[in-house]
């Protein structure tokens, strides 16, 4: 006798199977449909983009919005001018960044949990997710652009102040009260552009007071008074300098709060004043070739210590003696201490040589050339630190020791301070890179300059302006570099060599590329009163322009490239000047 198999045909269980097989149907199609599509229910400002692709959305984006030039008005309600204001995006360089937006959209149900994603897809069956849109803009040009319109609505408060008059006497100059606007503009400028719509902002001034009145100055003014006639002086070593009273008026500023009044120190004026002082103490410790034979040096003296001084110390000790009234401020200097020998700082060897001409130099311009080369000569430069030509000359003027020479100002050949110092930095431009020394800032002349391409091609010079135009190149070797000038009168000629310690690298360099040239402009003629009539004296000889590079690579003795710079030089054309007599 056989049983009976009975089959299960119960229906809930088949509903449910039903149910689970077709609800994972739909979990895969979907997955699969919106693998690289935002899912449903996304929007960005009201704009539907659910179901596109990142690169779809970016262009349904560009379409609905074909031009970015937002406009947001701005009304000032209180100052007797009704007329709006007018703001366009492209004056702040606002700009609305669809391919950000996209991406935003398309991570949104992407985080990587999965049941916070999936969550989120469910929700958005029934409630949709509005993004805005991802933008950017320049917030100098906004800040620029509120200062401005701030300066031509309103006159801001002015706080009193103290002043010197003619003959040195304080005075307090008074306050005055002005209009501010307590709104942030900027916040709501740009809240008006990434609306994407019309945006109008009513703002509203009020009055502003001087934190400071007249009588508060009036009752510190006796304090102000006594440091007034004060002698403050810094002073290190053989250094010092008085403070001027406008200097020691600078330096003080009245302070109010719940202790009442009293004086403290300017801290922006102070820092300004610090990194004065520090131009004049900084310098690094120098030494002078005695003896060199065989090209290594041998001998060494040093003639001074190495100075820098310390900034943050010398700020306090300025602001406590200043304020307990203690005239007498020294301060804080980290001294370098002079190295003894050759085996303190491994200045061995020449490492790298450079050489210019200047055959054909007035006097002055000669006299500079030997100056300037004596002030950069026997600095030392220690391992990993950057030389600043500048920063090792000092200033150049008469004061100085400077003369007049010929400088190119403004596209002509006139007579300044210090002609002449450019051989200097040109020279030593030319030891930098034959050491194999990464060059950190270097500049090209504007025009072509014969004393440059004596004996040399185009494009290997190194201009020089403080303090805005410098040379600098960084010792990157383990050991000191010494760097040391040679200048011969005799035959116009000025050199350069770099002491240090050989470490094996090798510089290749090619030979200067002229790439283009341009031809002088035409001539100029000035009428010059002081010639007779129809005399023509030329002032000035045409110089053709060009473009100019040249390659260096450096290797280390392993054959690893270290380096490799191309130095570019863009030569503008010169053209001939004549004055003719009238």
């Amino acid at each position: 006798m056989h049983k009976k198999i009975r089959k299960n045909n119960n229906p809930i269980l088949v509903a449910l199977a039903i149910i689970y097989i077709t609800s994972m149907t739909v979990f895969i199609l979907y997955h699969i449909y919106f693998a690289k599509r935002i899912i449903p229910g996304v929007y960005v400002s009201d704009l539907y983009i659910g179901g596109l692709t990142v690169s779809d959305a970016v262009k349904l984006m560009s379409d609905k919005n074909p031009s970015e030039d937002q406009t947001v008005s701005i009304k000032f309600g209180n100052t007797g001018d009704d007329k709006p204001i007018f703001v366009k995006s492209s004056e702040i360089d606002f700009k609305f960044l669809y391919v950000k937006t996209a991406k935003e959209a398309f991570n949104i149900g992407r985080s990587g949990n999965l049941f916070k994603d999936l969550s989120s897809k469910v929700a958005l069956f029934y409630k949709k997710i509005d993004i805005k849109y991802s933008y950017d803009y320049s917030s100098f040009k906004l800040r620029n652009y509120i200062d401005a319109l701030y300066a031509s609505k309103f006159e801001p408060a002015f706080e009193p102040k103290y002043g010197l008059d003619n003959k040195q006497n304080l005075i307090i100059i008074s306050g005055k009260t002005g209009k501010k606007v307590d709104d942030d503009l900027a916040s709501l400028i740009i809240s008006g552009m990434s609306y994407n719509g019309s945006v109008l902002i009513d703002i509203f001034a009020k009055r502003s007071d001087p934190f400071f009145s007249d009588s508060d100055l009036a009752f510190l003014k006796p304090t102000v008074s006594e440091m007034l006639d004060l002698d403050y002086e810094f002073y290190f070593d053989l250094y010092s300098k008085k403070l001027s009273r406008l200097e020691i008026l600078s330096l003080l500023k009245p302070i109010k709060n719940t202790n009442g009044l009293s004086i403290d120190v300017d801290e922006i004026y102070l820092s300004e004043l610090i990194h004065l002082v520090a131009l004049d103490i900084d310098r690094s410790p120098r030494v002078q070739i005695l003896n060199v034979k065989e090209g290594r040096a041998i001998e060494f003296v040093a003639p001074q210590n190495g100075q820098k001084l310390k900034i943050d110390e010398s700020k306090e000790v300025i602001r406590l003696s200043i304020l307990s009234k203690n005239h007498k401020i020294q301060l804080a200097v980290e001294v370098t201490a002079p190295l003894e020998n050759e085996n303190s700082f491994g200045v061995k060897e020449i490492i790298g040589i450079g050489n210019s001409k200047f055959k054909g130099s007035i006097s002055g311009r000669v006299k500079n050339i030997e100056l300037a080369a004596s002030r950069v000569s026997g600095v030392l430069v220690a391992p990993g630190e950057v030389f600043s030509f500048n920063e090792a000359i000092g200033e150049i003027s008469r004061e100085t020791g400077y003369s007049t020479a010929y400088v190119i100002s403004k596209g002509r050949t006139v007579l300044g301070d210090g002609g002449g110092v450019c051989q200097v930095s040109t020279t030593l431009f030319r030891a930098a890179i034959a050491a194999g020394l990464p060059i950190i800032e270097r500049n090209a002349h504007s025009y072509r300059v014969n004393y440059y391409e004596q004996d040399s091609p185009p494009g290997i010079d190194a201009t020089i302006y403080s303090p805005s135009v410098d040379l600098k190149f960084k010792n990157d070797t383990l050991e000191y570099i010494l760097i040391s000038s040679e200048f011969n009168e005799k035959d116009s000629s000025l050199s350069f060599k770099i002491y240090g310690t050989k470490d094996g690298r090798i510089v290749d360099m090619t030979e200067p590329v002229v790439l283009s040239r341009t031809p002088p402009p035409a001539s100029i003629y000035e009428a010059d009163s002081s010639l007779p009539s129809g005399v023509k004296k030329q002032i000035e000889h045409s110089v053709w322009g060009a473009s100019v590079k040249f390659d260096r690579t450096v290797k280390s003795k392993d054959g690893e490239i270290l380096y490799q710079n191309t130095f570019k030089s863009n030569y503008r054309a010169w053209g001939a000047v004549y004055k003719v007599g009238i």
